[in-house]
């Protein structure tokens, strides 16, 4: 996987089996079947790799150039993300087809209106960044502005909780 920012698209590379068609159909589906996922994208093939383009978002990674991310912060994503894994644990779609790179997770106007890449059989690619969602909340809690001992204890909670959560599903 490659991702690159141009003139206001996030290009996301991968390579994946499946044709352009069903492909396309594939994402449309499950962007209509989950709330939180981003729609709207162009999906182009481009030799032995697709790109899919998601215009004029900001990404979580560029949210951060500009935000503190403290640990009330932290924890709305968090919220919004369990909500997104339940979805897709409840409707048996594979949670590790998400991509959970901070350039792939898209903020609207707060952690309340985040939106995430979703490509259908993106995990048995192996082709991912973070594989696990535990993987991504380690990476973002390096980023939460705290110094409260407690603070910090309720973040490494998080992880760990989602972490054992990831172990069995």
């Amino acid at each position: 996987m490659h991702i690159d920012r141009d003139r206001g698209c996030c290009r996301i590379s991968f390579e994946h089996r499946e044709d352009l068609n069903t492909l396309q159909k594939n994402i449309e589906t499950c962007g209509n079947q989950i709330e939180g996922f981003v729609s709207g994208g162009d999906l182009l093939r481009e030799g032995d790799h697709y790109v899919l383009c998601v215009h004029h978002q900001e990404s979580l990674k560029s949210y951060f150039e500009h935000e503190i991310f403290d640990l009330a912060t932290f924890l709305v994503f968090t919220e919004r993300l369990r909500r997104l894994l339940g979805d897709l644990h409840r409707n048996k779609m594979d949670i590790y087809d998400g991509v959970w790179d901070v350039d792939c997770i898209f903020v609207g106007t707060g952690m309340e209106d985040v939106s995430f890449v979703y490509i259908p059989g993106f995990s048995k690619m192996g082709d991912c960044r973070f594989f696990r969602v535990s993987d991504l909340l380690a990476v973002l809690s390096l980023r939460v502005y705290e110094t409260d001992l407690q603070a910090l204890q309720v973040l490494s909670n998080v992880i760990g909780a989602f972490s054992m959560w990831e172990d069995t599903v």
